[in-house]
């Protein structure tokens, strides 16, 4: 992802990024104590997008920005700022009646030079993200990043596992319908999203879309609509009513106990595979063994997202056996995932698959986009095998329901 640069007084100089816009009070400027100040940083995505030469959406350069500048709900006058929080304000924009949690931040805007619609992304750009953060961590209290809603769930979980000891909200937001359309989603899910990005209570990596705020690594996209996005076997974290909305404390992640660190660089090497009734063992194995015997061309592992187990004599059960045994002796781990959307596996199920296939690595209820970059992380992180082995079906940024650890 290649990025502009420009060179701002009150922060280091960032190669990475470009700075377009800010609503006052900007960075290095004095603003009251408890007004929350966010960066927005636009990857791409419809939310920015417009028609062009062709009538197809593409992002523009530049337009997310100036139509946040003349958004009235984001910017309001400058009376308006200095009353936030005076019972005696009557003005519509004033946040007397309103919770900390329900203000509008103060905001500046960066947007890569290189708009990316999301299924273009990789590895590499989660990582810019990752470092962008990093780098401005200690200047806002939050982040929102606008996103392409096609693998947003994947950049979301990279990111929550790249941004080890965050102790402030990353929210991920995008659009089905973009912001130049008379109707659209992205203006709530916009504004909505900065609110979420101020809270003084989440800690972690948040998908806010059609009025709900998911964890990042528990989301799945399961429509082409705007209520997009799902959770399964995690509750929303809030839901937006009537009422003046806060983020459920009771299933917020716990405050982290260090600084802010990356650790990884997503360089393991995985492969999803859906195991439908009829599915090519073969091919998979031979995947799995590489073209090369040079260990750095082979994967480091294979999610596999079962139906089901069967029993230990089932077809798929031998069929699953001899890919795993053929994975264990390259050093390819196995970790297994139910292609179910609510739920995991029985007891029963997880009793049978250790028994016929021990080397598998079952997951629980992690999702498998989670799973796959799970072992991405890990691998990044340069870890054994072994070790990855361990790491994987345990919880450590309540991707799965298991006890937690962090790592």
């Amino acid at each position: 992802m290649e990025h502009s640069s420009v060179h701002h007084p009150e922060m280091p100089h960032i190669p990475s990024t470009l700075t377009l816009a800010s609503r006052t009070p900007t960075v290095g400027s004095a603003r009251k104590s408890e007004t929350r100040h966010i960066l927005v940083i636009y990857v791409g995505g419809t939310l920015g997008m417009k028609p062009n030469s062709e009538n197809s959406l593409a992002p523009v350069a530049g337009y997310l920005t100036t139509e946040m500048r003349r958004m009235r709900e984001l910017n309001p006058p400058s009376d308006d700022f200095a009353q936030q929080g005076s019972s005696s304000s009557s003005n519509s924009f004033s946040s007397a009646a309103l919770s900390n949690e329900m203000r509008v931040p103060t905001f500046d805007v960066i947007e890569y030079a290189q708009l990316l619609d999301s299924s273009d992304m990789d590895q590499q750009d989660w990582l810019v993200i990752a470092r962008d953060i990093e780098r401005y961590y200690y200047l806002y209290d939050g982040f929102l990043i606008a996103h392409g809603t096609d693998t947003m769930h994947y950049t979301a979980t990279a990111l929550s596992f790249l941004l080890h000891n965050l102790a402030k909200p990353v929210i991920l937001t995008g659009a089905m319908v973009p912001l130049m359309e008379p109707y659209n989603d992205a203006r709530r899910n916009l504004v909505v999203g900065m609110m979420f990005a101020a809270s003084t209570e989440i800690c972690e990596v948040c998908i806010f879309c059609n009025d709900v705020l998911l964890r990042g690594n528990r989301s799945v996209k399961v429509r082409h609509t705007l209520s997009a996005f799902s959770s399964p076997n995690y509750p929303a974290l809030s839901v937006m009513e009537a009422q003046p909305f806060r983020p459920r404390r009771h299933l917020l992640a716990r405050p982290p106990t260090g600084p802010l660190a990356i650790h990884s660089d997503m360089s393991g090497r995985v492969m999803t595979v859906l195991c439908h009734p009829d599915f090519d063992a073969e091919s998979v194995k031979t995947m799995i063994q590489g073209t090369s015997k040079e260990a750095e061309s082979r994967l480091d592992c294979v999610v596999l997202e079962l139906m089901g187990v069967g029993n230990t004599t089932s077809t798929m059960a031998r069929t699953l056996q001899s890919v795993v045994n053929t994975a264990s002796r390259v050093g390819c781990l196995v970790a297994i995932t139910t292609q179910d959307l609510y739920g995991s596996l029985t007891a029963a199920s997880v009793s049978r698959l250790k028994k016929s296939c021990p080397d598998a690595i079952f997951v629980g209820d992690m999702t498998t986009e989670a799973a796959a970059v799970k072992a991405m992380y890990l691998f990044g992180k340069k870890l054994t095998a072994a070790e990855v082995k361990e790491w994987m079906p345990r919880n450590i940024r309540g991707e799965v329901t298991t006890v937690a650890s962090r790592l």
